[in-house]
């Protein structure tokens, strides 16, 4: 008996991955890299999230996995290959150097709703035919755009980032195509999964006939050990770091910190661009914190990340639009400290023990406060830490997860949802 198929339209990549694809030899490329400083996207780990996905979809009894992803810089437009029972197909986003210029230029492809990508995507759906496409995460057009394709199957939306978030499009994250885009997917969609009061009403206003079906995101467990002696007292984690994941919080926080700690270490993982890293490093200088903060860039295995990590005391992640980073809950499976803004998750968690460090939103005085007290108030703090990480073992495993995704899965595959 065939198995049902389901489609994984998503973006990632991880070491496995990396062995596999074959990439097509640029000089030109690898020079333009060099000259300005760029790590490639794709030489990297990211959306670490997806590869536990995958992990969980291995060798699955049930279902026929096929993951869909975008690759910069491929030989060929696809290619595709099978890996401990999982299907990939991954598709060619880098674009020749005419239409890269025409991009830069004219915003070519753009203009025209990416037919390029488009027409990759619809070319692989059509050879799986799939009974499911789940798209996770709508906010990147290079991959997201795909879904408003399939016409015949249903579309499950997993929320990663919601750009048309009222605080995130204040704060300039996006652009008004992307939300565009975004709002077109949320239209389009039969299925979301989400808990998010905001996402659901954003969803609902752009598709009265969604059908929400929250079943949460896996979060990697860091296999890493904790040194003894730290380095740092503080680290600021993300892939790629933006004001809204609240680092200019962190940076001011630290200058009040630092009048009662002068040799006060914060340590800086992940990936800036050149303008927002001169920005970064002027409030540093402007605040007087120069000898006291480390830009240490976007290490390429997660678990490098994951090992500087653990070399400070305490996390500070304070992300200003109200959302529990996947830092955050990674943070608690490593035992380490820490300290974010309250909002309504954060209130959940701390219920009934005190997990968290929580300042109020925005509160950079309370956020300060919550940080000197990590230093001066070591042995609470690694109570609290203990109590982080149990309840993060209990309420952020991944098979639990994904087989409430699955579940859903079969419910719709079968129309007790109907369309």
């Amino acid at each position: 008996m065939n198995k049902p198929k389901l489609l994984f339209l998503c973006n990632f990549s991880n070491a496995l991955i990396r062995d596999r694809v074959v990439l097509r030899e640029s000089k030109l490329r690898s020079l333009y890299f060099r000259i300005k400083h760029i790590k490639p996207h794709y030489g990297t780990d990211y959306a670490v999230w997806v590869s536990d996905y995958i992990e969980e979809f291995e060798n699955h009894p049930e279902w026929e996995f096929h993951i869909v992803a975008p690759m910069q810089g491929l030989r060929n437009e696809t290619q595709c290959f099978e890996e401990r029972g999982i299907h990939y197909h991954f598709y060619n986003c880098s674009y020749n150097f005419v239409k890269t210029i025409a991009n830069k230029v004219f915003n070519y492809e753009e203009g025209r709703d990416y037919p390029t990508i488009r027409k990759r995507i619809r070319s692989i759906a059509e050879s799986i035919s799939p009974e499911l496409v789940i798209l996770c995460g709508a906010e990147n057009p290079f991959y997201s755009i795909g879904v408003l394709d399939v016409k015949k199957q249903p579309v499950y939306v997993i929320l990663q980032t919601l750009l048309n978030s009222p605080k995130r499009a204040s704060m300039g994250v996006g652009n008004d195509y992307k939300r565009k885009i975004e709002k077109a997917i949320f239209a389009h969609a039969n299925f979301f999964c989400t808990s998010d009061e905001t996402e659901i009403s954003v969803i609902k206003e752009n598709n009265e006939h969604a059908v929400i079906l929250p079943a949460g995101f896996p979060t990697h467990n860091p296999d890493v050990v904790i040194p003894e002696e730290k380095d740092f007292d503080f680290v600021f984690f993300a892939k790629t770091i933006g004001k809204y994941k609240g680092i200019e919080d962190v940076l001011q926080a630290l200058a009040i910190v630092k009048k009662n700690k002068k040799d006060v270490r914060l340590i800086i993982i992940g990936g800036l661009s050149d303008v927002y890293k001169e920005v970064l490093n002027e409030q540093v200088h402007n605040l007087g914190i120069d000898n006291n903060v480390i830009f240490a860039g976007l290490y390429q295995e997660i678990g490098d990340t994951y090992s500087n990590v653990v070399k400070a005391n305490a996390a500070v992640l304070p992300g200003v639009t109200g959302s529990f980073n996947s830092t955050v809950r990674e943070s608690m499976l490593m035992g380490i400290p820490v300290i974010c803004y309250e909002f309504q998750e954060t209130i959940n968690v701390n219920a009934n023990k005190h997990c968290l460090l929580t300042a109020k939103m925005e509160d950079i005085d309370d956020l300060a406060k919550q940080m000197l007290f990590t230093i001066e108030n070591c042995e609470e703090t690694k109570h609290i830490a203990e109590n982080g990480r149990d309840y993060a073992l209990s309420h952020f495993g991944n098979a639990p997860i994904v087989n409430r995704l699955l579940k859903h899965c079969q419910a719709i595959v079968e129309g007790k949802y109907g369309r």
